[in-house]
């Protein structure tokens, strides 16, 4: 059983765990015996894993996201790096013919 106080009239009363976790989940309107009506207006335990879940799933989409951008940023740099390699090797080889020329 879980005991609340009225936020009226400050009557402690008592309502099942079953009732309790219900509203706090629901946040519809519940009784105290001397009819005030009163709801759990913050988010329940399950809202706030929901909230907590729902906000890692973002980050690692964001997280995602950017690891894709510098994974492609990578390739085009390592491409970049293959062809001044062959340009190097192409420019050493027109070197060595010209010196092999003119010795």
């Amino acid at each position: 059983m879980y005991q609340e106080t009225c936020c009226t009239c400050e009557t402690v009363f008592s309502m099942t765990d079953e009732i309790h976790e219900k509203r706090l989940n629901d946040h519809k309107l519940f009784y105290c015996p001397k009819g005030h009506s009163m709801h759990y207006a913050g988010k329940s335990k399950a809202e706030k894993l929901q909230e907590e879940v729902n906000n890692l799933r973002r980050e690692i989409r964001e997280t995602h996201s950017i690891a894709e951008m510098n994974l492609k940023r990578w390739i085009h740099e390592e491409r970049r790096r293959t062809g001044y390699q062959g340009l190097v090797k192409k420019l050493q080889k027109q070197i060595a013919e010209l010196k092999q020329a003119l010795s």
